[in-house]
């Protein structure tokens, strides 16, 4: 390089580094779209073939979904250690669901020795980012008080969490929640309504036909009100007229 040429290159290569990035990134964003959609399909060969490439490049939803199919064996043999190396990966990026799935490994004991706490505080991370799932996991493990002291309060405040988000399963435990009123105060009417948006699960049918039963014409149709009126996303309802 001649000498007096130097700061016109540094400037192009300052121009250059930012734009190859993005190219990177580009390409890597296309990969993992392509490798999700293959996913979805069950087409593992190919989902493993467009996520690869993309997880090499630092892509931290392609490592997410690489350590669940190891994780599973999905197109892949299990591989507990694969599985939460690409979920480190991600999870050091803040990604919040390959935080909860490495809480799980760390929970359960799959391929690393069992740490309850260690996988409760990933959850904890992992629900605070909005992860639906780590939310329903705290809530179980309040609910049931497994491997932490029972808390129908913080089980309620997670779940509600998730139901917000649309989890069914989230919804139903609220139902159950507000049903006993354990953990935030009796309504059988918004008990009601969460089964009427949980589902066709046999937890949530139970609920809702016995609730059938016990509750007047009004207090059923402010219920299936509430359920029509409300979407994913939306806050839910805390209080009921009737």
């Amino acid at each position: 390089m001649q000498h007096g040429s130097w700061r016109k290159s540094a400037v192009l290569a300052a121009t250059l580094l930012p734009l190859c990035a993005a190219l990177a990134g580009g390409v890597a964003l296309a990969n993992t779209q392509k490798g999700v959609g293959a996913f979805e399909r069950k087409d593992y060969p190919t989902a493993l073939a467009d996520l690869a490439p993309a997880a090499d490049k630092g892509d931290a939803e392609a490592q997410t979904y690489l350590g669940w199919m190891y994780e599973k064996g999905l197109g892949v043999p299990v591989d507990y250690a694969r599985a939460q190396a690409w979920y480190r990966k991600a999870a050091d990026k803040g990604h919040a669901h390959a935080l909860n799935n490495l809480g799980s490994l760390y929970y359960l004991g799959n391929g690393v020795p069992k740490d309850a706490a260690k996988g409760i505080s990933l959850f904890r991370k992992a629900a605070k980012k909005g992860d639906a799932q780590a939310q329903m996991n705290l809530a179980m493990i309040y609910y049931l008080g497994q491997d932490a002291p029972k808390d129908d309060a913080e089980a309620a405040h997670w779940a509600r969490a998730a139901a917000r988000q649309g989890n069914p399963h989230a919804q139903t435990l609220l139902a159950r929640l507000y049903d006993t009123g354990a953990g935030l105060p009796r309504n059988p009417v918004l008990a009601y309504t969460l089964t009427m948006l949980s589902g066709d699960n046999p937890d949530a049918q139970a609920l809702r036909t016995r609730l059938d039963g016990e509750l007047t014409t009004a207090q059923k149709a402010e219920a299936q009100t509430l359920a029509k009126s409300w979407q994913p996303g939306q806050p839910l309802p805390t209080a009921t007229r009737t």
